[in-house]
């Protein structure tokens, strides 16, 4: 039977008839049931509570020891510790604060039975634990903070308790290791009691309820790791932590991807030990220009937006009316307040381009300086030099592309930092902007080769070696490139002739008559030098003539005099047969005459001083290399016999045109010329079949006394105003010289390259050998014009 002798079945009841065995608890109540027929006391049918306490809240805080704070609050959500959240930080807490408030309240419909005399139900305990989790999931407990405490079981109860405090853990027990949590653990424990009243009416003593126990546990998450991106550790990634696509741009449209992104996990640890990313945030900052390193403007921020962490791109609108370097900085944040930053530069620029500085050189270094760097004088290397010649002026002006600062508090390092690619932080090499030079070269009227980047672009210069050849002339392209892939074209020419010029037949004329004897009376400055001169590769540029004196002894103190002229080269049809094309440059004629005409001006003429004179005649191609020939003209104070110059010891080896004018008394001039007038009359009675005799005879006094010469020679006298004779011998020579078209098969060491450009500038010639006679009588000086061709390149 259901009665006061521990068989209470309460709350609830035990049907009409009051048995036991149909006890039946009310809600959240659970039957007790124990049988034991050995007593009528023994046994028992009694109703438990079967409802855990309410823990309605368990706030926590941590606070750290510079004061950081992290709460464990409800979300947003009802003030229930049920939807309190664990909480991360990135610090070691020092103390941890708590607020607990505990509920035990039941409900019941049942009618109270007699031998009850009153029960009561409520919160008995209540008790804060500290633990450590470690990254496995495993509680070590750390010590135990009681707030409640029943001291006699269930005599003390209360439906709702209020209890709140601080616990310190600021010691080596508590500190925390990466990924390990500090928790709270709230427990709470509930129960009752009731006093039964026994036949006699008698009320017994606290008949206790067993208890029930609520445990609720919050952390602190301990997380200092900051946020990481898939390339990190060498893991395989797809995606830089930012990326940017078109970091050089012309336009102000720029999106950014991000994704890649975790908040790293310990080995062996749960995923929960680490907080997870909460936040992407995009600062915009502009670098500023400094002749040194770069400075980011981090003060001002141009742009900043905040995306969560659903979102892995983000479109960005920069413009500017100049060209603009920013920076894009991503800041990566966990829940735990870790930041990871990551940056990116960008360069928009729309306005610059790529210019020509005139007054620089671009040319080749490798070609003679003489010629303005245009000829080549060797089939060495080619080498083009274009030192400051291209230029972006605004990148001239902006050192945009110099070294840019680390970030001035946080560390950013790795692949986080923009180390390689465009615009990297150590700075972009380039010359005023430009950062590529492509080069192409091509044979004249030929086609361009393939590009070449010149390596070493910023010594701008370039070095090939070619099969090079005479009167070839190669076009270099140079394309520089800047960093905005702004492009410019420019080309040089260089001509390639290391070969002189030919110089040949060389005749001194007048009158269209070649020289061989020369009156003292007749100038210098009608004389006419005739020669054949041609360059096969590059043409002729002038040629030039020297006449000067050579002091060779002491006989005579003349004072030195130069005088210098030259012929202009004519051009001509290729028809023609004296007409030649070289390889480059036009038709030029082979023919050349130099006359000595401006030596008029300066009145000076053959004979009118003692000495040696010399005149050089000298060739010049364009390429400005020479070939010379020399015409000697020599003085001799010795008579010839007879009115004749000996030479049957003269100079051999090479042709001499020689200039004889003796100068005596008009008396004796008069009887010499009585006696040949004599000579010939007698000789004109002679038959005419005897004429060959005559010539021969006479050919052989002009042999006993000069050597052999070319043609038949007829002297005449002739007395000046001053009573002087002089002998006159002359060849008559209308014809042109002609020059075969062909190159020389001699030997060729004569013609030596030298630049003609220093002509004017007191060099040495090489004159021609001095014609000296003993003297033979008193007549006076004897002068002789000895014409010696002896090559020799200037």
């Amino acid at each position: 039977m259901c009665a006061w002798n521990n068989h209470y079945c309460w709350p609830g009841t035990c049907g009409s008839y009051g048995l036991t065995k149909d006890c039946k608890c009310d809600h959240g109540f659970l039957k007790r049931l124990i049988e034991d027929d050995s007593d009528i006391n023994a046994g028992e049918t009694t109703c438990q509570p079967n409802t855990n306490p309410d823990i309605s809240t368990c706030d926590m805080k941590a606070i750290g020891l510079s004061g950081e704070t992290k709460s464990a609050t409800s979300l947003n959500l009802p003030a229930a510790c049920q939807n309190i959240q664990d909480v991360y930080g990135n610090y070691q807490p020092v103390r941890m604060d708590f607020v607990m408030v505990s509920d035990f309240i039941v409900s019941y419909n049942s009618t109270r039975p007699s031998f009850i005399r009153e029960e009561h139900f409520g919160i008995t305990d209540m008790t804060v634990n500290v633990k450590i989790k470690t990254v496995q999931g495993f509680y070590l407990h750390k010590s135990s903070h009681i707030q409640l405490r029943d001291a006699y079981p269930n005599s003390s109860v209360t439906p709702s308790r209020y209890d709140s405090g601080n616990i310190s853990v600021n010691d080596a027990t508590y500190k925390l290791q990466n990924g390990e949590a500090l928790c709270l653990e709230f427990e709470a424990k509930a129960g009752g009691y009731l006093k039964n009243i026994d036949t006699r009416s008698s009320t017994s003593g606290i008949v206790p309820y067993t208890k029930v126990v609520k445990q609720r546990t919050v952390c602190y998450r301990y997380d200092n790791a900051p946020p990481e991106h898939c390339t990190h550790r060498g893991r395989r990634c797809l995606q830089e932590p930012l990326e940017i696509p078109n970091r050089i741009s012309r336009i102000g449209l720029t999106k950014l991807y991000f994704g890649g992104w975790t908040d790293p996990v310990l080995s062996r640890g749960l995923t929960n030990t680490a907080s997870s990313i909460e936040s992407f945030e995009i600062i915009v900052n502009e670098v500023t220009t400094s002749k040194g390193i770069l400075k980011v403007d981090y003060a001002k921020d141009i742009f900043s937006a905040r995306v969560n962490v659903s979102t892995n791109h983000f479109q960005l609108n920069l413009t500017a009316d100049s060209p603009r370097l920013y920076c894009i900085t991503l800041e990566v944040k966990d829940v735990a307040d870790n930041v990871r930053q990551t940056r990116r530069f960008i360069l928009y620029d729309n306005t610059s381009f790529i210019e020509a500085q005139n007054e620089r050189s671009f040319r080749f270094d490798s070609a003679s300086q003489a010629t303005n760097f245009t000829w080549q004088t060797n089939h060495n290397s080619i080498c083009l030099s274009w030192k400051e010649y291209f230029v972006n002026k605004f990148y001239l002006k902006n050192k945009l592309l110099n070294s840019i600062e680390p970030h001035p508090s946080v560390p950013i390092t790795g692949g986080y930092e923009q180390i390689t690619g465009p615009l990297p932080v150590s700075g972009t090499p380039n010359v005023h902007g430009i950062i590529q030079y492509n080069i192409s070269w091509k044979v004249r009227n030929g086609d361009f080769g393939p590009e070449h980047i010149v390596p070493n672009f910023q010594s701008q210069n370039f070095c090939i070696g070619l099969n090079v050849s005479d009167g070839q002339a190669y076009v270099f392209n140079v394309r520089p490139i800047d960093i905005v892939n702004n492009t410019f074209n420019e080309s040089r020419i260089v001509y390639i002739d290391r070969t002189p010029p030919y110089v040949s037949n060389v005749t001194l004329t007048l009158d269209n008559y070649k020289i061989n004897y020369l009156k003292s009376v007749m100038d210098a400055a009608k004389l006419v030098v005739k020669l054949n001169a041609f360059d096969p590769h590059s043409g002729l540029q002038e040629v030039r003539w020297v006449l000067e004196t050579e002091k060779t002894s002491s006989l005579h103190d003349s004072v030195s005099i130069r005088y210098t002229g030259s012929a202009d080269i004519v051009p001509c049809l290729q028809s023609s047969d004296v007409c030649y094309c070289p390889a480059i440059g036009g038709c030029e004629s082979v023919n050349v005459s130099l006359p000595l005409t401006s030596l008029a001006a300066s009145g000076i003429h053959i004979g009118q001083f003692t000495g040696n004179y010399s005149l050089t005649i000298q060739a010049i191609n364009k390429a400005l290399l020479a070939t010379s020939e020399t015409l000697t003209i020599s003085v001799d104070t010795t008579i010839l016999k007879e009115g004749y110059m000996n030479t049957n010891d003269s100079m051999t080896g090479s042709p001499t045109i020689t200039i004889a004018i003796a100068s005596s008394l008009c008396g004796l001039a008069v009887l010499g010329a009585i006696a040949i007038t004599v000579v010939i009359f007698i000789r004109r009675k002679r038959a005419r079949e005897e004429s060959d005799d005559r010539d021969s005879e006479q050919r052989g006094v002009m042999s006993q006394s000069f050597g052999q010469h070319e043609g038949d020679e007829h002297v005449y006298e002739k007395c000046d105003t001053n009573g002087a004779s002089n002998p006159v011998s002359y060849e008559m020579d209308q014809t042109t010289p002609h020059a075969e078209m062909s190159y020389p098969t001699t030997n060729t060491s004569n013609r030596t390259r030298r630049n003609a450009d220093t002509d004017n500038t007191g060099e040495q010639y090489i004159l021609g050998r001095v014609v000296t006679k003993p003297a033979y009588n008193q007549m006076g000086p004897l002068y002789f014009l000895s014409l010696s061709p002896a090559r020799q390149a200037y």
